[in-house]
C-alpha cells in the first residue's frame, strides 16, 4: 500500500473554491483531489472521477486535462479513456530532469 503524505494545507476558506495552489506540486486542491482518488485506485474514468470528487463534471475535466499536461497523469485510447496516475516519485524526478535540462540550456 503507497503512503501517501500531504505536503502542505490549504488556508481557511480554501475548501469551498479549490484555487488554493499547493506549494510543492503546484496543484490546487480539486486537482490534489484528483490524483489522490486515482493514487487510491478510486475511479479511473472521469465520470467515475466526478462521483468519486463529488465535484461539478466542469470542475472534474478540467484538473484532469491540467493533470495530463503536467504528466501526473497519463490516459488509454477508447470509450470512456481510462486514467492511470503516474507515481509521485517518478514525476518528481522528471520535474527535477526539466529543471536541469533548463538550467544546462540557460
Amino acid at each position: 500500500m503507497n503512503t501517501v503524505i500531504r505536503v502542505s494545507s490549504a488556508p481557511t476558506g480554501c475548501a469551498s473554491t479549490g484555487c488554493c495552489p499547493r506549494p510543492v506540486l503546484g496543484l490546487i486542491e480539486t486537482e490534489e483531489a484528483v490524483y489522490l482518488s486515482l493514487l487510491k485506485g478510486r475511479g479511473s474514468s472521469v465520470d467515475e472521477l466526478v462521483r468519486e470528487v463529488g465535484a461539478a463534471p466542469k470542475r472534474t475535466r478540467a484538473p484532469v486535462a491540467r493533470l495530463k499536461g503536467l504528466g501526473f497523469v497519463t490516459h488509454s485510447p477508447g470509450s470512456p479513456a481510462r486514467l492511470t496516475p503516474v507515481p509521485l516519485w517518478d514525476e518528481y524526478h522528471a520535474l527535477l530532469d526539466r529543471l536541469a535540462q533548463d538550467r544546462a540550456a540557460g
